[in-house]
């Protein structure tokens, strides 16, 4: 996970109620799979607001599939990024 780490220091935001892999898998979960956060927090056993508070300060931190540079091509098939 050095990639969550080149922004500086990670969030505390939900560190009593869950684990850092928790809050990142919590917010991978919650942009990848389009849940509600009720559904969320059921999931997780925490509150709604503390799901909503680690969503909004993870999904910054975290790398995302449009932000990644793929070099440029010149062929007819673009290579595989």
């Amino acid at each position: 996970m050095p990639a969550l780490h080149k922004h500086g220091e990670l969030p505390k935001v939900g560190s009593r109620a869950l684990g850092l892999y928790q809050r990142v898998k919590l917010t991978v979960m919650a942009l990848r799979h389009n849940l509600t956060q009720q559904v969320l927090a059921e999931s997780f056993d925490v509150s709604q607001p503390t799901v909503s508070r680690i969503i909004s300060s993870y999904k910054l931190s975290l790398p995302m599939p449009w932000q990644t540079t793929c070099p440029r091509w010149r062929t007819s098939t673009p290579p595989r990024c």
